[in-house]
């Protein structure tokens, strides 16, 4: 086999979600090209390799084998080529994988400007940079820096590949996350859905973008109380993403941890208790990387024991959470878990420590109940910048 066709092998794979196979065809063709001294097809296909890694969040190898790819590029067709900005925007890409974000921000800009010079504003390739660095502002919690970018690459997309491209369906599933995001109450499911009528019939159910918005989806429905619905979604999207992505990836603990939290709503303990120590086990593995994922785990089984009354196994695993939490998660995270070390302190008999949340308790209920009129504000002015109401004189 030739060193194109391994290329063109591990690109179709990718574009399957096969992201191992893409990996054993990437590599090959690395491997044919420095054999033929072919830089050229060397370049792009460490280019796949790394973004192929990025997917299969084997970031440390992504950045080896992706700044080799840019110095490939820069040297063979300059700093100012369409070829070298394609090399950085995977680069950008890992960077916010790595939680890079200031640096990450900086080399997405630098390759969406070479990109569009290049190439036109009107490009595949412009709207990929474009949804890049929405996805990094998302990642990095500004919300309104995201939302220019990502319905840019919206209507990049929808202009040049159509409503029925498997892009397209990808970029309406990254605004429905940025809308969840945001708290939004109405838009995230209306985008949701058009996004998933698009990706399964063009990508296949078993493919995992489409579980990945079914994830997102199952999230979006927990939030609102929907949590037989969110059991569905997540029994739907986690055998997708374990066939898909290796053991421990992060979106798979993610998915675990959310399936977990809506069987703990939904009343099945066991069930819950099982799914949140299966993510425990994948995420202790790294356990910075993992922070937030842990932080559910352990919030989740400390209320499991609550509920149990096994408040001397709670206690510990709330004590742990607190020390995990941070500023940014206050605010969904901090009401629960006061409660939940309330209740163990309360039928210990440590009533001194309980009467001393309840000032944190009081705070934590107003602050969630002046977010919940917030966020009601925000959907309503959400919606009617969505949706063309009827003027008076259209009455």
């Amino acid at each position: 086999m030739t060193t194109t066709e391994f290329k063109k092998n591990g690109e179709t794979a990718y574009k399957k979600g096969q992201y191992a196979e893409a990996a054993k065809n990437f590599l090959l063709a690395v491997e044919a090209s420095e054999k033929d001294d072919d830089q050229e097809t060397l370049s792009s296909s460490l280019v796949g390799l790394g973004r192929t890694y990025n997917q299969q969040a084997l970031y440390d190898r992504a950045r080896e084998v992706l700044e080799r790819a840019c110095q490939l590029s820069k040297k063979k067709h300059g700093d100012d080529s369409a070829h070298y900005g394609t090399a950085l925007m995977a680069l950008g890409w890992n960077m916010m994988l790595r939680d890079q974000f200031a640096e990450g921000e900086e080399t997405l800009k630098q390759a969406l400007a070479l990109i569009k010079a290049k190439k036109g504003a009107d490009s595949p390739d412009v709207a990929q940079a474009l949804d890049a660095l929405g996805t990094l502002y998302c990642l990095d919690n500004k919300y309104p820096e995201a939302e220019p970018p990502l319905s840019q690459a919206l209507g990049v997309r929808e202009k040049i590949l159509g409503r029925d491209h498997e892009d397209y369906g990808r970029s309406l599933a990254s605004l429905g996350h940025l809308y969840m995001l945001k708290g939004n109450r109405t838009l995230p499911e209306v985008f949701f859905r058009r996004a998933l009528a698009v990706q399964e019939t063009k990508l296949g159910l078993e493919h995992p973008d489409v579980a990945l918005t079914i994830h997102n989806s199952a999230t979006e429905q927990l939030g609102r109380g929907r949590f037989r619905e969110a059991v569905a979604d997540w029994k739907r999207a986690i055998p997708v993403l374990e066939k898909a992505l290796p053991e421990g990836h992060p979106s798979i603990i993610a998915a675990l941890n959310g399936y977990a939290s809506a069987l703990l709503n939904a009343g099945n303990l066991s069930g819950a208790r099982e799914n949140f120590e299966r993510s425990m086990k994948f995420a202790e593995r790294d356990q910075e990387k993992n922070r937030s994922n842990i932080l559910a785990g352990v919030v989740g089984l400390g209320m499991i024991a609550v509920q149990l009354r096994h408040y001397q196994e709670a206690e510990p695993l709330f004590e742990r959470a607190k020390k995990l939490v941070t500023e940014a998660e206050k605010s969904h995270t901090e009401r629960r878990l006061l409660n939940g070390m309330f209740n163990c302190y309360l039928y210990q008999g440590k009533l001194g420590k309980a009467v001393g949340l309840l000032p944190d308790q009081m705070r934590a209920e107003n602050e969630s109940r002046l977010t919940n009129y917030v966020d009601a504000l925000n959907a309503i002015t959400e919606l009617g910048n969505h949706i063309p109401w009827p003027r008076d004189n259209d009455k």
